[in-house]
């Protein structure tokens, strides 16, 4: 009796110490929406842990790291493989055995017959699919759910022009299949009906044995007001001060002079959960970029960047309206990222320019927070590529954006540059290691896919909870573009190591450009970032012209004239071609015309 007492005793001391009792609920529908409501959960490291993986239409040639085809472009139509399905032929996209999330799905659809066809979720080994019809409406146009789980992007462009992405999350407990069923995509390219499907799907992979709640259709409707509780939340966007939140708040505007700091520190086991200013420099352009900010907690230094980099604005002026970041009309800059911290914290904005800056109506909230074994340390690092050439004896290449050695969870990035000739600069796939990955796990279509957009749309601006374009204007033409990326059940988590590459993949290769990505995470006390600051890049004259970039002075021997524009009457006169042997860095094509008389053009 004695020693079966003992036994039972044991067996109960190990259920108490099981997940739920550690603070792992069990993952549900419900869980995770309520998950992404609470900017808390990114800043604690996850339990359950979770591994997130993409599933991706990138190019299959792209096998070896560095090698012949590793910047392969047909990023297309490539499934895992074709089957048939109750007699139709489906091409599938996504094959993964649970315990798993779904938490992104980003699409689009090329040529005419593009996203036509019927798109299939199958769970846990069903034969039948759980949701089925359009991909554009279920992705994107709330035929599942509505704004913002729901969205297509910009929603301004023409429809078949946009991205389409669905953040509602997908649980499942064994399995989850996803198909695509079009006449359309087994045409030969050459053809105007072939349909090009490109597609990324971010999912969480869950330890083996973690308690999860399949979807299905009867769970979504009996949450539907949980649903529209969420999108309402992640639509506004109103900050809501959490339990025990204190204000500091300066009454009066904050002066910093040339090569001057302010400074503040807190206190206690607190986490900051709201900065808001705005920011007034004569050169405000330039004051967005070389004014700093720089975070210290518990005397372990994890944030430096810009000041509009760090807010996802930039080096200008432009709205911005997400989960994390807010710019609005007047210029006032806002964030809403958790900072959590044990003992203190210091907040520092440093003035490296030649002009005074001023900080008006500065404020900064803070909270109480328990600090335990899963909390961790926010942090922001910035890279600056001024002058970038876009190719490497004419080849493509990786533009890294941050490295981290140790344990933490990346929550995205915002990526700021000034283009210079009139084609595309983002035809590059990301590329992101985790935890020693000799293959990266998520390896993309696109740069503008990445960002949740699609064919680099350069006319229309957007803001969404999770990605945005404040501005796009450079993007086909010189000029100046932010493109950015928040992460909230996407985000990635890494035990030892993450790396972040964006391939630098420019229509032209012959370009120069302005690349400066800001990236954002959450960091153990031991992790290390690789990036270090940058004050001179930070002090940098800023571009806003392209003729900083590329001078158009003739000097009867050497000119700089990649895309300039010579016209002659109202025609071009001047076409521009890469040979890196000549002086010129080109060959200049004049039809014909004396030099003396073209007009260069800035």
């Amino acid at each position: 009796m004695h020693k079966h007492f003992i036994e039972i005793f044991i067996f109960f001391l190990f259920i108490f110490y099981s997940a739920d009792f550690l603070g792992q609920e069990r993952i549900s529908f419900q869980s995770l929406l309520s998950e992404m409501t609470h900017r808390e959960s990114v800043a604690r490291f996850p339990n359950p842990e979770f591994k997130l993986g993409q599933a991706s239409s990138y190019d299959r040639r792209s096998k070896v790291p560095k090698g012949s085809e590793w910047y392969a472009n047909k990023d297309n139509s490539n499934f895992i493989r074709k089957e048939t399905n109750n007699g139709r032929t489906e091409h599938v996209l996504l094959d993964e055995k649970g315990p798993d999330a779904i938490v992104r799905f980003w699409a689009t659809f090329g040529n005419k017959t593009g996203g036509n066809g019927t798109l299939r979720f199958y769970f846990d080994d069903a034969d039948t699919p759980e949701i089925e019809g359009d991909p554009r409406m279920i992705l994107g146009e709330s035929t599942l759910v509505g704004y913002p789980l729901s969205a297509s992007e910009p929603q301004e462009s023409t429809y078949k022009l946009r991205g389409f992405n669905l953040y509602l999350p997908l649980p499942y407990e064994k399995s989850c299949k996803i198909t695509y069923e079009s006449e359309f995509v087994d045409i030969k390219v050459q053809s105007p009906d072939y349909e090009a499907a490109f597609y990324n799907i971010n999912y969480r992979s869950y330890p083996k044995g973690t308690s999860i709640e399949t979807f299905s259709k009867e769970i979504l409707e009996k949450n539907t007001k949980l649903v529209q509780k969420t999108n309402d939340i992640l639509h506004t966007q109103q900050y809501v001060p959490a339990d025990g939140t204190q204000t500091n708040k300066e009454t009066e505007n904050i002066r910093i002079k040339p090569g001057e700091t302010y400074k503040m520190n807190i206190e206690g086991s607190r986490a900051i959960n709201k900065i808001r200013f705005k920011l007034d420099a004569e050169d405000l352009s330039q004051g967005l970029r070389s004014t700093v900010v720089k975070f210290q907690f518990d005397g372990k230094k994890t944030t430096w960047s810009p000041v509009g980099d760090f807010f996802g604005t930039g080096y200008n002026v432009r709205p911005v309206r997400n989960w994390y970041q807010q710019v609005d009309a007047e210029g006032y800059l806002s964030c809403f990222w958790i900072m959590p911290f044990r003992e203190k914290a210091t907040i520092e904005i440093h003035n490296l320019g030649n002009q005074t800056v001023n900080l008006i109506d500065f404020e900064l909230s803070h909270q109480t927070w328990a600090w335990d074994n899963r909390s961790l340390y926010f942090g922001t690092s910035w890279k600056n590529y001024p002058g970038l050439y876009t190719s490497k004896n004419e080849e493509h290449f990786d533009v890294n954006y941050t490295e981290i050695q140790g344990k933490g969870v990346y929550v995205g990035d915002v990526l700021t540059l000034f283009n210079t000739l009139n084609g595309w600069w983002g035809e590059g796939d990301e590329k992101i290691y985790i935890d020693g990955e000799e293959f990266p796990s998520h390896f993309g279509t696109g740069t503008e896919d990445y960002y949740g957009y699609a064919w680099s749309r350069w006319e229309k601006i957007f803001s969404h909870p999770y990605i945005g374009q404040p501005d796009g204007s450079g993007n086909m033409k010189p000029g100046y573009v932010v493109n950015l990326r928040v992460r909230g059940l996407d985000a990635i988590p890494f035990n030892n190591h993450l790396k972040l590459d964006m391939e630098m993949w420019h229509w032209f290769k012959a370009a120069r450009i302005d690349y400066a990505p800001t990236t954002f995470y959450y960091l153990d006390p031991q992790a290390e970032v690789w990036v270090k600051p940058d004050p001179s890049g930070a002090k940098r004259k800023v571009t806003i012209v392209r003729s900083q970039l590329f001078s158009n002075k003739w000097t009867g021997k050497r000119l700089e004239a990649e895309d300039t524009k010579v016209l002659n009457g109202n025609r071009e006169a001047l076409i521009y071609q890469y040979n890196p042997n000549l002086e010129w860095g080109g060959i200049l094509k004049f039809y014909g015309l004396p030099v003396q008389k073209i007009k260069f053009l800035n």
